[in-house]
C-alpha cells in the first residue's frame, strides 16, 4: 500500500524509440571510431532516447556494448523480452546499482562499449573510472545544458580530470525540434 493520502499533480512519461533521431551523430561515431561521450541536455530534452538509440546503432554496427540499466528504463525488460531494441551485439544487466553493475559487466562480458544513463553518485563514477582504465569506452547521459556546467558538479568534475569523456553529444530544443551536435570537451 501507498503512502500517499493525496496528489496535486502526476506526470506520467511514456518511453519510446525513434530510430534515426541522431543519426548523424550515429554515423560519426562509427566513423572516427568510438570515442567515450556523454550525452547532455535538460530535463525532457531525449537524453535517454538518444541513448537508446546510440546503443542500438552501435551494437547493429558489431560492437559490444554492455548495458547497466538500473532502473530499466533503457531496455525495458519485461520478463526475458525486452520492450526496446538495443542492437544485437548487446548485452542487457537490469535492476542492480550502476556501481555494481559496472564492474559485474567488465569482468563477466568483455565489453567494448559500457552505456548507462545519468551518473549520480560519486560511487558510480568511481566504477566508470575503473572501466575507462581497464580501456572499455563509456557512453552515458546528465543532465547539463552545456560541458561548462558538468565542472560545477563534484561527480563530473572527477570523470573529467579523469579524462573518461572526450566528447559529449549537445542535445538542443527549440519547440518540438532537437538538434544533436557532438563535441568536444576541453579540460
Amino acid at each position: 500500500m501507498c503512502g500517499m493520502r493525496s496528489l496535486s499533480s502526476l506526470c506520467i512519461r511514456i518511453a519510446r524509440a525513434c530510430p534515426g533521431i541522431c543519426a548523424d551523430a550515429a554515423r560519426e561515431l562509427l566513423k572516427s571510431g568510438f570515442a567515450n561521450t556523454l550525452i547532455l541536455g535538460r530535463p525532457g530534452d531525449g537524453k535517454t532516447t538518444a541513448l537508446r538509440e546510440l546503443i542500438r546503432v552501435l551494437a547493429d554496427a558489431g560492437r559490444r556494448i554492455s548495458v547497466v540499466d538500473e532502473r530499466n528504463e533503457l531496455a525495458a525488460i519485461d520478463g526475458a523480452k525486452a520492450c526496446f531494441d538495443l542492437g544485437r551485439c548487446s548485452d542487457v544487466l537490469t535492476g542492480v546499482p550502476k556501481e555494481v553493475g559496472i564492474l559485474m559487466l567488465l569482468r563477466t562480458m568483455n565489453p567494448e562499449i559500457l552505456a548507462m544513463d545519468e551518473i549520480t553518485k560519486p560511487r558510480d563514477a568511481e566504477a566508470a573510472i575503473q572501466a575507462y582504465g581497464c580501456g572499455v569506452g563509456i557512453l552515458a547521459s546528465t543532465h547539463a545544458s552545456n560541458s561548462d556546467e558538468l565542472w560545477k558538479r563534484p561527480v563530473y568534475r572527477d570523470l573529467l580530470q579523469a579524462h573518461v569523456f572526450s566528447q559529449c553529444l549537445q542535445i538542443r530544443r527549440q519547440g518540438a525540434a532537437r538538434t544533436y551536435t557532438l563535441e568536444k570537451l576541453g579540460a
